[in-house]
């Protein structure tokens, strides 16, 4: 059961506008006090997607199995950002309570990048793990999720939705237990990318999309073992083999599923990439801002698992087809056949054309 959409088009447009149309109303049980959620979702917010992030918000507290299930931490790079937010969500909505946490991700020590192209990326990098650094430092939850701004309940858009996934026995309320099964199953899933279905112009070079996967890959092996590419260090493990294998075949593995995160498991990996011990970090915000994180940055984390906590990625070509460079759940191939994986999200674009 499908989850969360992803894209800034949703599918079945008119199920759109009539929610969109409807007066907000919050309903009182899933506005009261819950339990401390086990799960945090982090997205990173700037202006341009206010709306999306905005939208998001409504389908979490309208949809109690969700609003039960997990915390939502915003990011932003300065207060004025945080301050121009709320007041766009005073025009949007202004019944929408403030339930969700703000977090204003320091400057990191080395400065912010250009806000442009690469600039762009490493800043939304950062700011995700900058969440997670500050998730780490409360000790609330203990499941991360890294997520993008254009975000929505899949129940509520999709023809297929049933109207049951957010009631308190519904899917969301069984996410943390998926998350946990995807966790014992030390499994991420990935297919390998295609050298002829997409290219990108850059200023001095053009790259097809299975050169620019590679090169993304790399970064983030690099990010969690800058030796990695030391052959006798490498060979001499079976783990950094399978880390190397994925980068020397283009599995792409980012975004093939929701993007969890064990928040113990982070905290080692943190500390790890800098040379400390848990125990040495006062602030695990203050260790984000010294750290250089790669662009698409949860592979770090997967590659991290694969190489420390006895993970694997899984190849899944088979099933979904060749990539063109991104995930195969945002613009999957023809024939391929993404409900045998049933995974937690997909893009409307995906969905869209699965309705049609």
């Amino acid at each position: 059961m499908l989850e969360m959409i992803t894209g800034d088009k949703l599918p079945n447009p008119k199920a759109t506008l009539n929610r969109l149309l409807r007066e907000p109303r919050y309903d009182d049980l899933a506005m009261s006090p819950v339990q401390v959620r086990r799960i945090g979702a982090v997205i990173a917010v700037h202006p341009p997607k206010y709306y999306a992030v905005a939208m998001f918000l409504d389908d979490w507290m309208r949809c109690p199995g969700a609003f039960r299930a997990m915390s939502v931490y915003l990011v932003f790079v300065s207060s004025r950002d945080l301050d121009l937010f709320r007041a766009a969500l005073a025009c949007m909505n202004p019944h929408m309570p403030e339930v969700w946490t703000p977090i204003i991700a320091a400057e990191p020590f080395g400065g912010w990048p250009r806000p442009e192209g690469y600039g762009n990326q490493i800043i939304a990098a950062y700011k995700k793990f900058f969440g997670i650094a500050a998730m780490l430092d409360l000790r609330q939850e203990e499941y991360g999720l890294m997520l993008d701004s254009e975000l929505s309940v899949y129940d509520f858009y999709a023809q297929a939705g049933t109207g049951k996934a957010c009631d308190y026995n519904g899917a969301w309320s069984k996410l943390l237990a998926r998350i946990e099964a995807m966790e014992s199953d030390k499994r991420f899933p990935g297919a390998r990318v295609n050298s002829k279905l997409s290219s990108y112009n850059f200023s001095t070079h053009t790259m097809d999309g299975r050169i620019y996967d590679k090169y993304l890959l790399e970064e983030n092996a690099q990010f969690i073992r800058p030796n990695i590419k030391d052959e006798n260090l490498c060979l001499a493990s079976a783990s950094c083999r399978r880390v190397q294998a994925q980068i020397d075949e283009v599995v792409w593995s980012w975004w093939t599923d929701l993007p969890w995160l064990n928040l113990v498991v982070v905290r080692r990996m943190l500390a790890g990439v800098k040379g400390f011990s848990e125990q040495d970090i006062k602030s695990w915000k203050d260790l984000a801002r010294s750290l250089a994180f790669p662009r698409f940055e949860y592979v770090a984390y997967q590659m991290w698992c694969v190489l420390h906590e006895g993970f694997e990625i899984r190849d899944v070509t088979e099933i979904t087809k060749e990539a063109k460079w991104g995930s195969y759940l945002e613009d999957p191939q023809p024939g391929s056949r993404l409900g045998e994986l049933k995974p937690m999200w997909a893009s409307a674009e995906t969905v869209q054309r699965a309705e049609e």
